[in-house]
């Protein structure tokens, strides 16, 4: 739970089963942070080239509180990768992160469509998120790196011609995260996710009489929702 919004349903999959990220945690007004837990892509070649991909999805929701909007969502995460080759010898690594929101409550009600949908990859530096001996290093080479990604759900909505009093309430997210490392003829790659800096939100307060719409719909929501536990 956070100020203006609740974040629900957090989960995580992959390929191996292996737990990439530690349990959430809120910090401060409208964020959560999520802490990588071993996630690293670490090859050391002997002679035939090899290659290692690590990757996790994370999704959750975040709903609105009552009277509050969901306007962007902030994305950013940092890591280090260190490549090294002798005599030939070469070695890449690389990182990527695609989100997909799906928009599916506006002004508390449900809503479904492709125009509600929202594909984003994040920006990474420096050189894209892919890292090369022989073009970033000669024999060795080792950087930090990060990427950031911002969502603008609000003008998302302007842009689809989408009617709104308050803005999108709740949104389902899906965070495919990748590193890759691949090496041949003696030469080693290793990349890893040291933070993940979560999720931002920016909460829009609307007008007064839109408050007075968005209680009543919300409110009923809830009636029902409490009808249906029971």
């Amino acid at each position: 739970m956070s100020d203006s919004v609740w974040f629900l349903g957090v989960s995580e999959s992959n390929s191996d089963t292996v737990q990439r990220f530690g349990a959430p945690t809120g910090v401060g007004n409208d964020a959560i942070d999520f802490t990588p837990v071993d996630f690293v892509a670490d090859i050391q070649s002997a002679d035939a080239s090899t290659s290692e991909i690590v990757d996790s999805v994370l999704s959750f929701s975040v709903v609105a509180k009552p009277n509050n909007s969901i306007d962007d969502l902030s994305f950013a995460e940092r890591g280090f990768t260190q490549l090294v080759g002798l005599g030939g010898a070469s070695a890449y690594s690389s990182v990527t992160a695609h989100f997909i929101i799906d928009i599916v409550e506006v002004d508390g009600q449900p809503v479904g469509g492709t125009q509600f949908n929202i594909d984003k990859d994040m920006v990474f530096t420096p050189s894209d998120g892919d890292y090369e001996l022989g073009v970033d290093g000669t024999t060795a080479y080792n950087t930090i790196w990060r990427g950031d990604v911002m969502v603008d759900v609000r003008q998302h909505l302007i842009d689809q011609g989408i009617d709104f009093s308050i803005g999108a309430t709740k949104l389902n997210v899906l965070l495919e995260n990748t590193l890759t490392a691949a090496a041949n003829d003696g030469g080693s790659a290793l990349i890893n996710k040291q933070d993940f800096d979560g999720v931002t939100i920016t909460v829009n307060v609307p007008e007064p009489t839109s408050l007075v719409l968005a209680g009543m719909v919300l409110v009923g929501i809830a009636g029902v929702r409490r009808f249906a536990v029971r």
